[in-house]
């Protein structure tokens, strides 16, 4: 339940002084102290509305899902009518609570009583309408006091969370065939990899600072943007919409296209075909485009892991849910003569004669590499000393390329009979997520199932002489 605009309620105490960010602290230190055992908690490193990520390792059957926390701290907190009262929440930040696949758990901490009440996002509304349409900037929710964190609560939770990702996987089995979710998750693979690419183009700061140049990358955006919501769309067309799974993926996509729409007016106006000429009418809005460039990205990237996800009773030896975080199983052997190799015979065809994979040690570093050693750097340059990135890793000196974002999420649909253990590492250009972490594709399957998951490539980070890493033919 919740409100919209001004209200006699306090603040939220998470946010403005010194003192009210120390209670922020406070109460995140003090939820992260009640968790389960084996239940992580992983700070991000960029405050999007969400202060952490909680990854279950505790060998249960919720192993390796993970959901989102919002906390929300006050000495004195307001109850009133059997509900916890927090006002003056951002409503960007609640609008980005939707704009990924993952449940984000809400939780009202009172830090002197050392308690704390909790609900999910998708329960804090009647419809996410109400806050994506709203003209207020502030939001009032109210979660329900029943709903203690205490031993009954993790309960409920734990609960909660099985039938959430049961009818997501549900819902994914049944929509997914060849015509359907490849060709989906192949879409939003490029359009993601173009938005990455485009975010790194300055925005300009007024109307006469636009140039034909800034101009066409913000129409390409935009087409980019309207691409990624047509391939959820027609996706969610093959989903029961009496399943929770359809609810969620269409507040995903609800929140991705009015989070898109503030920075991009003219989304929804443009022709749906080309080509585009240059009296076309472009609307943008300069303050927000840079601000929601990074949410929309992940948001996307949150999709692609969801939609490329497995369960276990889809898996060959017929055991585990989908997994959705890394494993640490150790690469497996291939031949040392530095000759690149098809991947796999288990491999369709067409990924065979595009793809090859090398140890580390086939790239030449026996003791391990760095990452920039591997797939190459932003700042390489070619022998003239030109600008040349990601051209001085060990695989193109080897005359391979890296492979486009949409090889993992491809790789990772087509690659069903991978066997278990094995890790796959896509050697491509980072992609910075969220937590401001460059990040690449792996594909794996451990005990839990086959699984997509992006982790850290910062340049200097350090490789196993047995880790694979996946590259394309030239």
């Amino acid at each position: 339940m919740s409100d919209h605009g001004p209200t006699a309620e306090p603040l939220d105490t998470t946010a403005g002084s010194d003192r009210n960010a120390h209670v922020g602290d406070q109460g995140e230190l003090w939820f992260a102290a009640q968790l389960p055992l084996g239940w992580v908690w992983q700070p991000p490193r960029r405050d999007f509305g969400k202060d952490g990520l909680i990854v279950i390792r505790d060998n249960s059957e919720l192993h390796n899902l993970e959901f989102a926390v919002q906390v929300k701290t006050s000495e004195r907190p307001v109850i009133r009518d059997g509900w916890v009262v927090k006002s003056g929440l951002s409503r960007s930040s609640v609008m980005y609570w939707f704009a990924s696949p993952l449940p984000t758990l809400v939780v009202a901490v009172d830090i002197v009583g050392r308690r704390a009440w909790f609900a999910w996002h998708l329960d804090l509304f009647d419809s996410p309408a109400e806050v994506f349409h709203s003209t207020q900037n502030t939001v009032t929710i109210r979660l329900p006091e029943r709903n203690e964190l205490n031993d009954a609560g993790w309960d409920a939770i734990r609960q909660r969370l099985k039938e959430h990702f049961a009818s997501l996987v549900d819902a994914l089995v049944a929509a997914d065939s060849a015509s359907r979710l490849l060709p989906a998750v192949n879409t939003l693979a490029r359009n993601i990899g173009n938005l990455v690419r485009l975010s790194k183009t300055p925005m300009p700061t007024t109307v006469a600072s636009m140039t034909d140049q800034s101009r066409l990358s913000i129409l390409i955006e935009q087409l980019e943007h309207r691409s990624v919501l047509s391939a959820v769309r027609a996706l969610l067309a093959h989903v029961r919409p009496d399943t929770r799974a359809w609810h969620h993926i269409r507040a995903w996509m609800d929140a991705y296209e009015a989070t898109a729409l503030r920075a991009h007016p003219s989304l929804t106006t443009l022709p749906e075909r080309g080509p585009y000429g240059p009296d076309l009418q472009v609307a943008f809005a300069f303050d927000l485009v840079s601000g929601t460039r990074h949410r929309l990205i992940e948001a996307g990237l949150d999709m692609i892991m969801l939609l490329t996800a497995r369960r276990k009773a889809s898996d060959t030896d017929g055991a585990g849910d989908g997994d959705y975080r890394t494993h640490e199983a150790e690469g497996v052997a291939v031949s040392s003569d530095r000759t690149p190799s098809p991947v796999s015979q288990a491999w369709p065809v067409s990924i065979q004669l595009r793809l090859v994979r090398l140890r580390v040690a086939d790239l030449g570093h026996p003791q391990g590499a760095t990452t920039g050693e591997i797939i190459g750097t932003e700042h390489d340059v070619d022998r003239d000393g030109h600008s040349a990135p990601f051209s001085a890793g060990s695989g193109c000196r080897l005359g391979l390329a890296l492979c486009p974002p949409d090889a993992g999420p491809s790789l990772r649909l087509e690659y069903g009979e991978q066997p278990l253990g094995e890790r796959l590492h896509i050697a491509m250009k980072p992609i910075t997520s969220s937590d401001g972490e460059p990040r690449i594709f792996v594909v794996e399957r451990g005990a839990e199932g086959m699984a997509l998951d992006a982790v850290r490539a910062r340049p200097d980070d350090r490789w196993n002489p047995t880790d694979i890493f996946i590259f394309k033919t030239l």
